[in-house]
């Protein structure tokens, strides 16, 4: 049939499923169209999905930051070990051995004139060549105990700058996981507070965020605070049993602008370096060959420090004008008010403090 030939009841007829088929449009529209809470809960939900990711993209930073922090403190402690072992057992050595060879070769020096004489005394151009060789044999034996102090001074000097740098690395992933931590607790309170207003229909899955986020934040508090345990030095942890009788405190030296800086020590900004006031003992004043408070002898090399509220072995970075050298508590001291550590020969000689006496240095507990 042509549209033309249409009748009027054919057009009305389809004039009625027109407006019936845009009635059905409409209603389903206003059925299916989302209402503002619902939107509201969709736009609350995602929010709150991002505040948990943001809560383990900081625990993954914290424990990754805390692990290189581990690594590079087990690198210090292996590093102060080789360099105590350096100072302690093979300088003195080195040292010993470079001086026997630089005073033979002084006198060889002296003597070259009769040197020569017997040289060019000699009647046999053999015995000339042998003497000649062993002379050249000896002076080369003391020329290499020279060099193998430098070599040993110049391998002190390597590790001291290497354990300065992990120390310095340590420290700053340490920081690094604390500030991970902080961004994590930041958003943890967020779920926190979108948990306490949330409406009716989100109440349930805010609540559940917030348990979940607030677990996970525990748990990385614990362990930050485990670490920073473990990486500090306090004197809660020493125990009563290690403190000894008092050695009897050296006369103070006559005042000078280096003796009299601070009456307390002062504790440095960053990189857990603090200063004060050292002293050193042993030389000249009745305790070499002493017993420490933790039982060993005091000796020309030994590189023991005292300090009044530091757990035995805990090793110490020392630096003074220009020198550092590492050094570990093994005595109780000093016990002049303002004093922080009083040092073994060894280790005010490693710094040049033997002719000062006293003089505020800077330190920190690796």
């Amino acid at each position: 049939m042509q549209l033309g030939q249409l009748t009027p009841k054919r057009c009305r007829a389809l004039a009625w499923a027109q407006r019936a088929t845009c009635a059905g449009l409409l209603a389903a529209l206003l059925i299916f169209e989302p209402s503002g809470s619902q939107l509201a809960f969709a736009a609350g939900t995602e929010d709150l999905d991002q505040l948990i990711a943001e809560v383990e993209d900081a625990a993954s930073k914290h424990a990754t930051a805390l692990q290189r922090s581990d690594k590079l403190q087990q690198q210090v402690n292996e590093l102060a070990d080789e360099i105590l072992h350096l100072e302690q057992d093979i300088m003195p050595v080195k040292r010993g051995r470079a001086g026997k060879a630089a005073a033979a070769l002084y006198k060889m020096h002296e003597s070259s004139a009769n040197l020569l004489c017997m040289l060019f005394g000699s009647d046999d151009w053999g015995d000339l060549l042998d003497i000649t060789k062993y002379l050249s044999r000896i002076q080369d034996h003391h020329v290499k105990d020279l060099e193998a102090l430098k070599t040993t001074r110049s391998e002190l000097i390597d590790k001291l700058a290497q354990i300065t740098a992990a120390k310095d690395e340590a420290i700053a992933e340490f920081e690094h996981a604390r500030d991970a931590l902080a961004s994590a607790q930041d958003a943890q309170q967020k779920v926190r507070e979108r948990a306490a207003h949330a409406p009716q229909q989100e109440a349930e899955r805010a609540a559940e965020a917030a348990a979940q986020t607030e677990a996970t934040v525990a748990q990385l508090k614990n362990r930050h605070e485990a670490a920073a345990e473990a990486r500090q030095i306090t004197p809660e942890r020493v125990s009563e049993t290690e403190h000894a009788p008092a050695r009897p405190a050296q006369p103070d030296p006559t005042p000078t602008p280096e003796t009299q800086p601070q009456e307390r020590p002062a504790e440095a900004e960053s990189g857990g370096w603090k200063t004060g006031l050292a002293s050193h003992y042993g030389t000249g004043d009745g305790f070499m060959g002493g017993t420490t408070a933790n039982g060993e002898t005091v000796t020309e090399t030994s590189m023991g420090i005292a300090m009044l509220d530091v757990p035995f072995g805990t090793r110490v970075e020392i630096s003074y004008r220009g020198r550092s050298v590492i050094a570990y508590v093994n005595d109780r001291g000093p016990y002049v008010h303002g004093r922080v550590i009083d040092m073994q020969p060894a280790v005010a000689r490693a710094l040049g403090m033997i002719e000062a006496g006293v003089g505020t240095v800077s330190y920190r507990f690796l």
